[in-house]
């Protein structure tokens, strides 16, 4: 009743009101009593409906995503392997989507089988300290991709405005620093997402 009734009645309000406005004081208030009365539910696992409740349609959405997976799985693990095992693919291009494609897997590999196997289930439940970490790791690796396609769009700004220097600038151990940078960035954002859940 109190969670409800932090913004609801202000809501109905507002419907009939011709000025739809709030002080930032109400707003921090509501803020402040959202979190408060939505914390102190004890909530210990979330139920997903999942698609449809059809079995068939289950079974259709099993296959489907399994087979998008394994194809993702089967991609990126081949650009990994190819550029780590050949000596003719050592440059900072090749060296950097082979990190993306490490990504890549991780961030699909975070919900994708939980999915897949939930598909076959009646009951699909996920505990929160399960949601939580799920999201932590989508936070992770989903900034740590967004970092790394920024470290991409430089070394490309690099070979294009500065090729003469292109091989001192771009050296191994600036990759490296780089893609160092982009796992501690997306490191970062994910434990603050995770402290404000807490």
């Amino acid at each position: 009743i109190c969670y409800s009734s932090t913004t609801v009645p202000k809501l109905i309000f507002d419907l009939l009101a011709q000025k739809k406005s709030i002080s930032v004081w109400g707003c921090m208030t509501q803020l402040f009593f959202i979190h408060f009365f939505g914390v102190t539910s004890n909530m210990t696992e979330t139920i997903f409906l999942g698609f449809s409740q059809s079995q068939h349609v289950q079974k259709v959405i099993f296959v489907m995503f399994l087979l998008m997976y394994i194809a993702i799985v089967l991609g990126n693990g081949l650009i990994v392997v190819t550029v780590m095992g050949s000596k003719g693919l050592s440059s900072p291009m090749y060296f950097l989507l082979s990190y993306l494609s490490l990504v890549e897997l991780c961030y699909c590999s975070v919900t994708v089988p939980k999915l897949i196997f939930d598909s076959l289930l009646k009951r699909k439940v996920i505990s929160l300290q399960g949601c939580i970490t799920q999201i932590f790791f989508l936070h992770f690796f989903g900034d740590t991709e967004i970092f790394l396609l920024t470290v991409m769009a430089y070394d490309c700004y690099v070979a294009i405005c500065k090729p003469l220097h292109y091989v001192t600038i771009m050296n191994r151990r600036v990759c490296g620093l780089l893609v160092g940078a982009a796992w501690s960035g997306g490191l970062l954002h994910s434990v603050g997402q995770a402290f404000l859940i807490f």
